[in-house]
């Protein structure tokens, strides 16, 4: 006699969920996760954060910013207040050992406006180079903020998606409000971003994380942000820390300063020559290939830089740059006082007062 058993059919994966087995929260996490990244996601294998100093380490512009509008002032972080507000922007330090944000983080990023008259937008961005990476994309936000007053219906992230030169217009995704409190809290958001299929894609693309404000922000108020992470995936892993020389070359991609904050010599370029006894050539190597080249600005005084030749340091009367190997080197040419040398011999520039500086920005 045959005998027919039937059973009904089940859930694998509930019935694994369901088996009396010590996996833990993150355990059950890996196994419920619907792919492999999202596994690679959860243990944290590789790099994560695709932002750039988002621990506030690198402050190559200075580490103290008053009055400012739309400037930066945190490496690779831009800011927007409104022009007839007073803004401060600094960095601030935990105390040694601090458990109020988790992994011990050394500095944090203030914005302030007190004291001052008027309420004002304060928002902070940071722009990430090729926009195609993030076509379709979902990805999940995750930072430690408070403010001195309580901050609600307000605040949110802000995705641009901008095109690129010759390129479509942009796209954008935007966040759900959030709720700010007076003690540091972390927040995680997800959202999935356009799709860029079918659309025109410049040179110059970037994705632009801001933090999105729809009313101004009330006098007297102070925002404090550290750890600030971007990652693809709906999952928020722990802080990616890096080595502060690994940070500082990232950053050094778009922003690198030579000079000096102290009373002593500093070489601002490396090789060059006299080109008479009253003009320079110097070139300038740059620590990293820079984005794109890169425009030269000078912090201080111009008489403060001079072209050395034998041991007489020249003062420098005039200064252009010039870009011919797409961020790679800039050449620094120009005039000088009678340096009684002639043209071909070898001469470097430098700087020996605090607070004279030669910037070369290649920002998005």
């Amino acid at each position: 006699m045959t005998v027919n058993i039937t059973k009904p059919a089940i859930n694998l994966r509930s019935e694994l969920a369901d088996l009396r087995k010590p996996t833990g929260i993150a355990g059950e996490a890996m196994m419920r996760a619907e792919t492999p990244q999202e596994q690679f996601q959860l243990i944290g294998a590789g790099r994560r954060n695709i932002l750039i100093n988002g621990g506030f380490d690198v402050w190559q512009r200075g580490t103290s910013f008053a009055d400012i509008s739309s400037t930066y002032c945190a490496d690779r972080w831009g800011h927007y207040f409104s022009s007839t507000s007073h803004i401060t922007v600094t960095r601030q330090s935990f105390p040694t050992g601090h458990t109020e944000v988790e992994g011990n983080p050394k500095y944090y990023l203030r914005m302030d406006n007190t004291p001052d008259a008027d309420a004002t937008w304060m928002e902070f961005y940071q722009r990430i180079e090729d926009v195609n990476q993030f076509s379709g994309a979902t990805v999940t936000v995750s930072f430690w903020i408070k403010a001195s007053s309580a901050q609600s219906n307000n605040d949110r992230l802000y995705f641009i998606m901008n095109h690129g030169s010759g390129g479509s217009s942009q796209l954008s995704a935007v966040s759900d409000f959030l709720d700010i409190s007076t003690t540091w809290e972390k927040k995680v958001v997800t959202v999935t971003l356009p799709s860029l299929y079918g659309r025109a894609v410049g040179a110059g693309s970037y994705m632009e994380l801001r933090m999105y404000q729809t009313a101004l922000v009330a006098a007297d108020t102070q925002y404090d942000i550290a750890q600030v992470q971007l990652e693809l995936g709906k999952v928020a892993t722990p802080f990616e820390h890096r080595s502060y020389g690994e940070e500082l070359a990232l950053c050094q991609r778009y922003y690198e300063r030579r000079g000096t904050n102290i009373n002593g010599w500093e070489f601002i370029s490396d090789a060059g020559q006299l080109a008479s006894a009253t003009t320079y050539q110097c070139a300038v190597r740059f620590n990293e290939q820079m984005r794109a080249a890169p425009t030269m600005t000078l912090t201080g005084t111009l008489s403060n830089l001079k072209v050395i030749r034998a041991s007489n340091l020249v003062t420098v009367t005039s200064m252009t740059a010039s870009d011919n190997t797409n961020g790679k080197t800039m050449l620094l040419s120009g005039g000088c006082a009678a340096s009684g040398g002639s043209a071909g011999e070898q001469t470097r520039m430098q700087t020996t007062v605090a607070g004279t500086f030669v910037n070369f920005d290649a920002e998005l």
